[in-house]
């Protein structure tokens, strides 16, 4: 599709082709996955907030006959979001538009809508990875031998330690265990996993061993394995590549399973849906002075923390401050 100087075509059709695409395991993204989408209509705002000791405490339910039923007497606090534009554009001239429709039609806007939903993708990994494995955030706590030594890291001991730790402080037992590609790698290569891997699954291929299967033996819900890389050189520099999510910390989190906004988890990612109904929006244009088609992808999103604030800015309810478990001293 060809679009006029001066009309913007919005293409729903490619956001939802290529995201689906891009999104796939395979990728190595797992942001989304761990901070998931809450849609919003407005750009800034506030959002409920239940305090911790209402989630726990204990209610009197006893009823007399003809008498009430006892009820909640607690408030929301509130927390805030506030989303910024993140964005690319991908100009695709002419002459190598019409190369690529020869070979097929429709395939040079897929190939623009791809560079640009991996470019703000990525970025998007980058910032959630920070969020989650921040030590000024969140306090680390060391294992009790490094992990990236086979003979001595002790993972199955120290995140049984973390798990009994992560259900003093949230209250409930974390959903996963985030590590990287490399921690992961590590963890294949530990005696004491190899060990227990004899008993549970025996005669196991260790280079096909799954997520699913190191969960069960670390006995978590599950092991989200972040697999995204980045170029870490400036631009015009040698190509050096480099894990998004660090292997200098591991995490126990929380994360939502629903679109309760209320539901604890380590942080959420708002995306303002007034615009359209897809996210992230793509969008056409035809710039003429540069005989090209311009190919844009964009959203508004706020990679946040769940956290509820007095009037004067403190921090009240620490919500994904009780949702995470950090890990340190791994490497």
């Amino acid at each position: 599709m060809r679009a006029t100087n001066g009309s913007l075509i919005w293409r729903p059709d490619l956001g939802a082709t290529v995201l689906e695409t891009l999104r796939d395991p395979s990728e190595g993204y797992i942001g989304l996955s761990v901070m998931p989408i809450h849609k919003v209509m407005a750009r800034g705002g506030t959002y409920p907030v239940i305090p911790a000791e209402v989630l726990f405490s204990d209610e009197d339910v006893e009823r007399s006959p003809r008498g009430r039923y006892h009820r909640s007497e607690w408030e929301y606090e509130r927390g805030k979001y506030a989303v910024s534009e993140k964005g690319h554009e991908e100009p695709m001239d002419d002459v190598e538009w019409d190369e690529l429709e020869n070979q097929r039609p429709g395939l040079a806007e897929e190939i623009a809508t791809r560079r640009n939903m991996a470019i703000i993708l990525r970025a998007q990994e980058k910032r959630i990875a920070a969020r989650v494995m921040n030590p000024s955030v969140f306090t680390p706590h060391n294992v009790s031998k490094k992990w990236s030594d086979p003979a001595e890291g002790t993972p199955v001991q120290d995140i049984r330690d973390g798990k009994a730790a992560f259900r003093q402080q949230c209250g409930m037992e974390p959903d996963a265990l985030i590590i990287s590609w490399q921690v992961a790698e590590w963890l294949k290569a530990n005696g004491e996993i190899r060990e227990q891997l004899k008993y549970t699954f025996p005669g196991i291929d260790l280079n096909r061993l799954t997520s699913d299967q190191l969960a069960q033996i670390l006995n978590v819900k599950n092991v989200v394995v972040a697999g995204g890389m980045r170029n870490a050189s400036p631009k015009g520099k040698r190509l050096v590549f480099e894990d998004i999510w660090t292997s200098d910390y591991a995490a126990l989190v929380k994360i939502s399973g629903s679109y309760d906004i209320t539901e604890p988890c380590v942080g959420r990612t708002f995306v303002y849906a007034k615009d359209a109904s897809t996210e992230p929006i793509v969008e056409q244009y035809r710039e003429e002075a540069l005989r090209s088609e311009i190919i844009r992808v964009r959203h508004d999103v706020d990679e946040a923390y769940l956290r509820s604030y007095y009037d004067d800015g403190r921090i009240r309810t620490d919500v994904s401050g009780k949702c995470c478990y950090l890990m340190g001293g791994i490497k």
